[in-house]
């Protein structure tokens, strides 16, 4: 090791002024700009903002017969995405007729010798920013370079370059890091560029890890980037990511024993064909890397691994981060230049590769899908019916979903009876299994529980339908699942009726449209009543949760013609009814009426609490209940004025940032009123601040039940993975007549657990609203050990603390936006008193 620093020295230190220091020796057509020549500044010299980086491809394409840009759409902060497509003259002349010619030979309908599809992916987080800073180069050097090497790609492949994967999270960073940047500057990974504030560049807006979005689709730059993805469904995919700076450069194939088991093994051995030939580029620059020996290929929601799923060879990327400018490793200092000339090297060895090996990814590519349809006809389950909730909105979101994956879904096409369940024509939906997409299918309905390696670097289990609490019920033998082939599905557009003059009015809490209806009806300063039971009138029956609004309640002016507006602005009936007299149940007029108000929420966030977990509770609220949330920053705690504020959330536990002194600032509001909800690990902070009334699960017994003995020092790692629960599909079991239930549908919730705080005792009679089933594990990885201290604890928690309240998750009920079942427990513990 001590013989190879000094070798390194000398790269790690480079600072690139012009594009030259990163082509030695190469020529370029003089006629067309380098980075330099349009930004004034050269790659390197500081970190490119996104409009810098367009302005520059821009720039390029427009003087480049090798280019065509390509907009796919937009990100939520407004940010165009913008694509490249490179490749030879000749190709881009025919670009659409060699899109359309892949997919036809995909679908096996021709055959024809085609430019390899190779997709290049760049910073999907913002604060890996040397893979954006990259991309330019790359650009440059295919448009540019006069090298028989880079004329032979061209003439043989199609680039898509998608040169920022998540534009708002690089422009957080870029310019985070750049005004901490200074004519010297410091290595010490101590230095604030490495130490950012909420949500902090590497996420989306709301704090979302795009890299985590490919499957579930929360983000419209996920979404943008599937349907162009569906429309070209390219044969490689590079992701270029970053990692920490103790490490080296990091390339696939992962662990072999951490591959998804739907993941064809020739896969792997293309990845494995493909890296040497990256290795082959950092062998000559002398550059450290590894491979094998860490990441995985196992959860399909990953960007990588995603192409995986779709018949691509996806490959991940990691290199050491500088996070600024330069820092000190244990093989010298690196500076920024330095992390994007690795970037530059593997994109361009990658499709060197790529070139190399065109027949046999073509070849394999073309039997992916040919053998899905044969792997389909093995397999006992013919299919799978979608069962209605209850909540069309909701069915139609998970079916919206699975089609912009290119699986089809139809109408179910004749009334079943299936495992005890009366199954109905038109109403549920039926998923064939024998199409393209069969693996993936395969993959997000799975319930996979024993694994060969219990090692994962992300979730273990990502069951769609678990996740949108709807019930999927497999269908065997192969002629009977063929009937149930009905109408291909459509999302329901049928305007609710209009609303006119009536004694009172009510909507369905259940419809997953209900909470921003009901934020809206609020705002425009209605009176609404939550029932606290079931009722039937003779014309209605209304469930408990349901909301109310009584004409005589002494409403608005315009009230019918209000509630018409708003039952059209959401899609949701807004049903009248003509006497408030009960044939069963509760009276309409009944004292147990509970008046509904619009909550005043603040939302604890900042550098001390978990930006992903406070991410998805802010974007369930903002975008699915409509309602105005008050991003607070816990490090600002003792000088805020808590009293304005209904509803405080913490969604995960801050050690640094909530002190004592904080928690008892905390603990006098809800004494005065306030109500405070706690998620994840917070709830251990609860108990320890004495703010709710339970004790823990006695972490070191846990651990304790998980035996050392015959394991040596080598299997450390894998004895602290089965200790863990790294992203587990879990069972609640409910009391359907708390007010946290209501609108649940169900006795029964699939949670997803990724942490290990568990409650061993709730004080209180009637405070625990949901329990761990006593065989918690549904889908996913749990140790015997864990699943047997889980079982039968309390999985939520609704406590009188003074005259407030405080309510307690155990899980990330929103967990990256997918949650669809348990987000609704956010609006219930906003709008109901317990």
């Amino acid at each position: 090791m001590k013989r190879l620093i000094p070798l390194l020295l000398t790269p790690l230190l480079a600072w690139a002024q012009s594009s030259s220091e990163y082509f030695p020796g190469e020529s370029f057509n003089p006629a067309l700009p380098s980075p330099e020549a349009v930004l004034g500044f050269g790659i390197g010299e500081r970190h490119l903002r996104f409009d810098e980086q367009q302005r520059y491809l821009a720039a390029l394409a427009g003087q480049s017969d090798r280019i065509k840009t390509i907009n796919i759409g937009q990100t939520l902060e407004g940010r165009q995405q913008v694509l490249l497509a490179i490749s030879s003259p000749k190709n881009l002349a025919r670009l659409e007729a060699i899109r359309s010619q892949h997919l036809q030979v995909l679908e096996g309908k021709a055959q024809a010798d085609l430019p390899s599809i190779v997709w290049l992916g760049y910073s999907v987080h913002g604060d890996e920013p040397s893979g954006a800073n990259a991309a330019p180069l790359v650009a440059y050097w295919l448009a540019a370079s006069d090298a028989q090497e880079v004329g032979a790609i061209l003439d043989n492949t199609v680039v898509l370059m998608d040169p920022a994967l998540n534009p708002d999270g690089l422009d957080r960073y870029a310019n985070y890091a750049n005004n901490m940047q200074g004519q010297h500057n410091s290595d010490s990974l101590s230095h604030r560029t490495r130490w950012q504030d909420f949500p902090a560049g590497r996420l989306s807006h709301y704090g979302f890890d795009l890299n985590r979005d490919w499957l579930l689709l929360t983000h419209p730059a996920s979404q943008n980037r599937i349907r162009f993805w569906q429309q070209w469904l390219p044969a490689v995919f590079g992701d270029f990511h970053e990692m920490g700076p103790d490490s080296t450069f990091f390339m696939q194939p992962g662990v072999a024993s951490r591959v998804n088991p739907l993941t064809p093994a020739q896969n792997q051995a293309l990845t494995r064909q493909l890296a040497q030939s990256v290795a082959k580029g950092m062998d000559q620059q002398q550059r450290l890397y590894f491979t094998g020996e860490s990441y995985d290929d196992f959860y399909w929601g990953k960007a990588s691994s995603y192409g995986d799923a779709l018949g691509a060879i996806g490959i991940l990327y990691e290199q050491a981060r500088a996070r600024g400018m330069q820092v000190a490793t244990p093989f010298g200092e690196m500076s920024f230049t330095f992390t994007i000339e690795n970037q530059l090297t593997a994109s361009k060895a990658l499709l060197a590769g790529v070139l190399a090996n065109k027949a046999a990814l073509a070849s394999y590519q073309g039997a992916f899908f040919k053998n899905a349809l044969a792997l389909a006809d093995q397999d006992k389950t013919k299919g799978y019916v979608l069962k209605n909730p209850g909540d069309q909105a909701r069915l139609d979101d998970l079916a919206a979903l699975l089609s912009q994956h290119g699986i089809k879904v139809s109408k179910l096409g004749e009334d079943i009876s299936l495992g005890g369940e009366q199954l109905q024509k038109g109403r549920d939906l039926f998923i064939d299994a024998r199409q393209p997409q069969y693996r993936l299918l395969k993959s997000v309905f799975s319930r996979q529980t024993e694994f060969q390696d219990n090692t994962f670097y992300d979730v273990s289990a990502w069951n769609l339908g678990l996740a949108y609490n709807i019930e999927v019920l497999p269908v065997g033998g192969w002629s009977y699942s063929k009937a149930l082939n009905g109408k291909p599905w459509q999302p329901a557009k049928a305007a609710p009726a209009p609303v006119t003059a009536h004694y009172a009015w009510a909507f369905d809490w259940a419809d997953s449209r209900a909470p921003a209806l009901l934020a809206d009806v609020l705002r425009a300063g209605i009176k609404v009543f939550a029932l606290p039971g079931e009722a039937d009138n003779g014309q209605l029956h209304l469930k408990a949760g349901d909301m109310l609004i009584p004409a005589g309640a002494q409403q608005p002016a315009e009230l019918v013609a209000t509630l018409d507006r708003l039952s059209r602005r959401h899609g949701l009936a807004i049903q009248g009814m003509d006497s408030g007299f009960s044939q069963s149940g509760v009276s309409l007029g009944s004292r147990g009426l509970q008046r509904v108000t619009l909550p005043k929420v603040g939302l604890l966030v900042g550098r001390d609490i978990n930006a992903q977990r406070a991410g998805g509770v802010w974007q369930s609220l903002d975008t699915k209940a409509g309602l105005a949330v008050t991003l607070l920053d816990d490090s600002v705690l003792p000088w805020l004025d808590l009293r304005e504020f209904t509803h405080l959330i913490v969604p995960a536990a801050a050690p640094i940032a909530l002190n004592p002194l904080q928690s008892q600032r905390l603990a006098q509001w809800v004494q005065q009123g306030g109500h405070l909800v706690l998620m994840t690990d917070a709830v251990a902070w609860g108990v320890h601040s004495g703010l709710l009334n339970a004790e823990l699960v006695d972490d070191k017994a846990r651990l304790a039940s998980f035996s050392t003995d015959g394991q040596g020092y080598g299997d450390k790692g894998s004895h602290r993975a089965q200790t863990l629960i790294a992203g587990t599909q879990v069972l609640a079991d409910l009391d359907p007549s708390h007010p946290l239930n209501y609108g649940l549908g169900s006795d029964t919730l699939a949670l997803m657990r990724d942490h290990e705080v568990m409650l061993a005792k709730v004080a209180g009679e009637f405070t625990v609203p949901a329990r761990y089933d006593a065989k918690p594990l549904l889908a996913g990885f749990m140790a015997p050990q864990n699943a047997k201290a889980l079982a039968g604890t309390a999985a939520a928690v609704a406590q009188h603390f003074g005259q407030g309240t405080v309510v307690a998750f155990l899980d990330d009920v929103s967990f990256r936006g997918v949650q669809r079942g348990s987000e609704r427990w956010l609006s219930n513990a906003l709008y109901f008193n317990f």
